[in-house]
């Protein structure tokens, strides 16, 4: 336990900082925020501030803990033992669109407007660019990454997928970044991580024919 709290320090910090910046706007903040949005970025359901302001934070410290736990229960050599750095950035990446959106749906409460409909573009975009720089970095697991019985039976076939991935989810990522700047909206970003995720599936099936033909 204590190793996983040492190596996701970033993703408590982020958690931290965010409930410190939830905490100064306390007295300012209604009774009831939202907890929810439509496709527009408008709040169409609110709850208990106290529920309201835990929530986002719980989840990212619970997903923390559970991949983090899944990998340490996994069958060996799929552990991620040598990439525990990097599993520790792809929590951290998670744990911050997370918290954008915490903040955004607090500014949301507060100042009723285009927080959502603009941050969370930006942020999905920003995550696709940050998954994306890390895919060619891990090593194969149950948890993280394209866990597809191509990817799972072959070494090979799960970096060259994921190096596939990377050059992907980077590429589309900052192209809805682009997108999501000049007209913010969710399509972009949700449609980069679609298809990008598409292409892998259908790189690494290729690739497992491919491997299949030449023996």
């Amino acid at each position: 336990m204590f190793q996983v709290l040492k190596t996701n320090w970033l993703s408590w910090c982020a958690v931290v900082i965010s409930l410190a910046i939830a905490a100064s706007f306390m007295n300012q903040l209604p009774e009831q925020l939202p907890i929810h949005f439509n496709t527009h970025g408008q709040a169409d359901r609110y709850g208990p501030k106290f529920f309201a302001l835990l929530f986002l934070p719980c989840i990212s410290v619970l997903t923390v803990l559970f991949t983090s736990s899944l990998l340490r229960q996994s069958p060996e050599g799929y552990k991620a033992e040598h990439s525990t750095k990097t599993v520790a950035k792809l929590n951290f990446g998670i744990t911050l669109f997370l918290m954008m959106t915490y903040l955004a749906s607090l500014r949301e409460a507060l100042e009723p407007g285009a927080w959502i409909a603009s941050v969370i573009p930006l942020g999905l975009s920003l995550l696709t660019i940050f998954l994306g720089n890390y895919f060619g970095k891990i090593e194969r697991n149950f948890v993280f990454g394209f866990r597809l019985p191509w990817t799972l039976a072959s070494e090979d076939n799960w970096k060259q997928t994921h190096r596939f991935a990377a050059r992907a989810f980077v590429t589309v990522g900052l192209i809805a970044l682009v997108w999501s700047c000049v007209r913010p909206n969710f399509i972009a970003p949700v449609i980069g991580i679609v298809g990008s995720s598409a292409l892998a599936v259908l790189f690494t099936y290729r690739t497992f024919r491919k491997s299949q033909k030449q023996n």
